[in-house]
């Protein structure tokens, strides 16, 4: 497998410094979706220093976990859109939540903007052949 992290990481680092008002704030802000601890909140973080010295600038990591992400995503949503805040996220939450909740607080098409594939995870299933499963 490939691995895309650190280039898609320089990548936004790049975009990020683009942003007319980078240096107008102190730090750039990095939503977590996850508890410190977890395996994205450690990807979060990896991806924050390495943003942190392309951009020359500090980043702060905020840990907002809980609903599924939908708390994170609400706290981002509520911020300005002045390139200053950016978010880790599952995929779950901009493809498959919006389909299972009936009221959602947010629409991933019309409020946010993905900027990058940090990295991928292939997962899968498996059991015993006695259940007679093929």
């Amino acid at each position: 497998m490939k691995n895309t992290f650190w280039p898609t990481a320089a990548l936004i680092a790049a975009s990020i410094t683009l942003s007319p008002n980078t240096q107008a704030q102190s730090s750039l802000q990095v939503v977590a979706q996850q508890p410190p601890g977890s395996g994205s909140d450690a990807m979060t973080r990896a991806w924050a220093e390495c943003a942190s010295r392309q951009i020359g600038q500090p980043t702060v990591v905020q840990n907002k976990a809980g609903a599924n992400g939908i708390l994170a995503i609400n706290y981002l949503k509520g911020l300005p859109a002045d390139g200053q805040s950016v978010m880790s996220i599952g995929m779950s939450q901009m493809t498959i939540t919006p389909y299972v909740h009936k009221q959602m607080p947010y629409d991933p098409i019309k409020d946010f903007d993905g900027v990058a594939v940090i990295g991928t995870l292939t997962a899968g299933a498996g059991c015993t052949c006695r259940y007679g499963y093929k």
